[in-house]
């Protein structure tokens, strides 16, 4: 490897500087031990497997009490078979929350290592202690990681993937090996969250797409075999296998042939009218929808932001229905199909405007929201909020820096197969790119979720192609016009 582009001393330094820190956030950061959220699914299913060797419920219900819908079990059982393995229950699982967010600390600094040295900032030792600095102590790329969620393991593991499937893009006597094992690494993140079955096929697209490019480009210079048919076998069979897994727990628990589970919620007319305004994660799920979705909930019209009315009927309408709602101690079915009606009145009124702007607002707000990490705000909660306050500041800056210097490399990402010698460091951020464009389309727009824990597995290939796209935009285009130049970090010239 050039030397130019090693990690230098300066660069090992801030990486170990932020990963203190990340450790001392930990450290610091109080632990409930109750649990919240998805946790009683996950924690449940665990409990059920260490205790009674299986991961089915009793008498799994679909229908609550005075016909509401109740939460659906939709979720694949990969994360609650690890928890069993590792001993998490529902007697102790407060013991395992420290160990495992340091864990995943511990997973994380490889994956920051390798940004650093994407970078390939030569000698300037301080921007390279910066960089690393910046990237290990970044709130995003640590969301949650208190919390028994699936978000955190599956950023660790598509990284890890999408590299083993780099190196084995541009090795030749053992690619296959290192696709399937990289293969192999994504699908079990299938297993442990539902949207990412599509991880694979994202990846297979990049590099049919690279594969073509590259073909008619530079086909007669040192060519890379891209895909093959055992390549494309090595890529795609984990896939198969992790779907069956999902698909016979289904069967085992559910008696249905499906891969995931319907997912069914206490309140869709709720959900469905929130859907036709713009709103943050906390203005509609924590204050409207979940409340809503529980029995006596206490939400009231005057806590509702005055833009999610078209009128001053609906707000009127709205109240009424959530003074009802009060009164009985549950929000009744009939109610909530009222809320359903009043969204499809809405969109009635302003089709194209209510099909095209939240579609437009949700992804955009999955990544510039500013809700930042809880467990950093808890862990800073005791300095003073001169101090605090400017960090909240300096992280919010360094996000949309990071996702402009994304979107503005997009070309130069795209051109990486056009380079005559492209190796693992060019192609994983070109698969890095390819998955968070897909994960963007398909969690902001198809599925039209916005909260902002949905990008955290996303957020270290966003800022893997924001480096390289800053540091390699020269390289890039010098590479194409003279094919034979030594490449920094790469190896040798090509022959």
């Amino acid at each position: 490897m050039h030397s130019d582009c090693q990690i230098t001393q300066a660069g090992w330094c801030g990486l170990a500087f932020g990963i203190a820190f990340q450790f001392w956030l930990i450290a610091a950061s109080p632990v409930s031990p109750g649990l919240g959220g998805d946790e009683f699914d996950y924690i449940g299913k665990s409990d059920r497997l260490i205790h009674r060797g299986t991961l089915c419920a009793d008498a799994p219900a679909t229908v609550a009490s005075a016909g509401t819908r109740s939460y659906s079990d939709f979720r694949p059982p990969g994360l609650p078979i690890l928890f069993a393995m590792i001993g998490v229950d529902l007697k102790n699982h407060a013991l395992y929350r420290k160990p495992i967010a340091f864990a995943y600390v511990i997973g994380m600094a490889p994956i920051l290592a390798y940004v650093v040295s994407l970078a390939g900032l030569r000698v300037h030792r301080v921007r390279q202690f910066l960089l690393a600095l910046i990237v290990s102590t970044f709130p995003p790329l640590f969301e949650g990681c208190l919390r028994f969620y699936p978000d955190q393991i599956c950023a660790i593991l598509t990284a890890y993937g999408l590299y083993f499937v780099s190196v084995g893009v541009v090795s030749r006597a053992v690619g296959g090996y290192w696709i399937l094992l990289g293969s192999t690494i994504l699908a079990i993140t299938s297993t442990i969250r539902p949207e990412l079955i599509t991880t694979i096929p994202t990846v297979g697209v990049a590099l049919l797409f690279a594969s073509l490019i590259r073909h008619r480009s530079y086909a007669d210079l040192n060519p890379i075999p891209l895909l093959t048919a055992g390549r494309i076998a090595c890529l795609f069979l984990p896939l198969v296998a992790s779907t069956g897994l999902n698909a016979a727990y289904r069967w085992s628990c559910f008696h249905e042939l499906r891969i995931y589970g319907r997912q069914e919620i206490p309140c869709p007319g709720v959900e469905a009218w929130c859907r036709t305004w713009l709103n943050s994660e906390s203005e509609c799920l924590a204050q409207i929808a979940w409340p809503l979705g529980h029995p006596n909930p206490k939400v009231k019209v005057e806590s509702i932001s005055g833009r999610a009315f078209a009128n001053e009927e609906e707000r009127t309408e709205v109240s009424v229905l959530l003074s009802e709602a009060t009164r009985v101690g549950l929000l009744s079915a009939k109610a909530d199909e009222q809320f359903g009606d009043l969204a499809t009145r809405r969109i009635a009124s302003n089709y194209w405007e209510h099909l095209v702007v939240p579609r437009a607002w949700r992804p955009i707000h999955l990544w510039l929201n500013l809700e930042t990490n809880k467990q950093t705000l808890e862990a800073l909660s005791s300095l003073p909020r001169f101090v605090r306050q400017p960090l909240i500041g300096w992280w919010i800056c360094l996000k949309l820096i990071f996702i402009a210097r994304f979107v503005y490399g997009c070309w130069n990402v795209c051109r990486i197969p056009l380079l005559a010698s492209p190796t693992m460091r060019d192609f994983f951020p070109l698969l890095g790119f390819a998955l968070v464009i897909a994960r963007t389309l398909l969690i902001g727009v198809l599925l039209g979720l916005h909260e902002h824990r949905y990008a955290t597995v996303a957020w270290p290939l966003c800022i893997a192609v924001a480096v390289y796209t800053a540091s390699n935009k020269n390289r890039i285009e010098h590479s194409q016009l003279q094919p034979d130049t030594p490449l920094c970090g790469h190896g040798v010239t090509p022959q």
